[in-house]
């Protein structure tokens, strides 16, 4: 007797055509999955980075948070945002359900994705490229401060007024090219540096022109401001015209104005704290700039 095998065969195709479908439904919907887990790590990572800026501030830093989820299309109410204790650092956690594409015909609507980030902020131990040719004596500020960067007659000792000379050349020349557009230079703590005696007064007049081109505030003023100035932190030591002296840290000041005293120039500047690119180390003495990274 010769047996239909037809209905058999139609069974199994239907088997196997429906399995052929899942899997590649849910291929499919695994990649999509991975994608937007990969966005979901992404925006987390410029998220908690662009926080990190003003982690002494949690209003600010929770803001800026969720100022840069939202462009990134990730709602804020979705992560959990964590401070540390001493406020060095920043979690991020966000779970979310990714609605499937095809696996939903198989009743498996959604698949979880999570992620999670964390930066720490230590202070700067080198830098590379931007210091202003000025140094302010190894002490505590406090945010928000007038700190003298230059002194003016009455001030300095020993035909030093807090210029520095950074680089290869020492002089006016050199000087001032450093004074308005910044050491190119790498500079790391430990660094011995020698000093630039006599007042520099030359270049009051083009540094002026220079701040008067920005209308930036103490209290309103961006990353790229012309008057927000990095500044070598030197240890105090008996030094006598041009000396050496050592950097034990940086720190970053507002220039409101430059005035002068006794017809030569003086420099001040308020204290701020900031994140900038460089490199850190835990130990490092904390002076108000910073180098933030992803630490998980």
């Amino acid at each position: 007797m010769i047996k239909n095998d037809k209905g058999s065969i139609t069974v199994i195709f239907v088997i196997v055509l429906g399995l052929l479908l899942g899997a590649v439904g849910m291929v499919a919907d695994y990649g999509y999955s991975v994608v937007e887990d990969i966005q979901l790590t992404n925006a987390l990572d410029a998220a908690a980075l662009a926080g990190a800026q003003d982690l002494d501030d949690v209003n600010k830093t929770t803001a800026t948070v969720t100022e840069y989820l939202t462009k990134n299309g990730v709602d804020p109410n979705t992560v959990l945002i964590i401070f540390s204790d001493n406020n060095k650092s920043l979690k991020l956690q966000s779970t979310e359900l990714v609605e499937n594409r095809f696996m939903k015909y198989f009743n498996i609507d959604t698949t979880e994705i999570s992620a999670s980030v964390k930066v720490a902020i230590n202070a700067v131990t080198k830098i590379n490229g931007g210091a202003k040719p000025f140094g302010v004596p190894d002490e505590v500020y406090t945010y928000g401060e007038e700190v003298v960067l230059k002194e003016g007659a009455s001030g300095g000792s020993n035909g030093n007024f807090g210029a520095l000379a950074l680089g290869e050349g020492c002089g006016a020349c050199w000087f001032r090219h450093n004074a308005l557009y910044g050491y190119s230079g790498t500079l790391e703590v430990g660094d011995e540096i020698l000093t630039e005696p006599g007042n520099m007064a030359m270049v009051i007049n083009p540094l002026k022109q220079l701040l008067q081109n920005d209308y930036s505030t103490f209290d309103n003023f961006s990353e790229d401001s012309v008057r927000l100035w990095l500044i070598p932190i030197i240890a105090e030591e008996d030094i006598s015209g041009r000396d050496y002296v050592t950097i034990v840290g940086f720190a970053q000041f507002f220039v409101e104005d430059i005035g002068k005293q006794s017809g030569k120039m003086q420099i001040t500047g308020r204290f701020v704290k900031n994140v900038i690119s460089g490199e850190t180390g835990e130990t490092q003495t904390d002076y108000g700039v910073y180098v933030a990274k992803i630490v998980e």
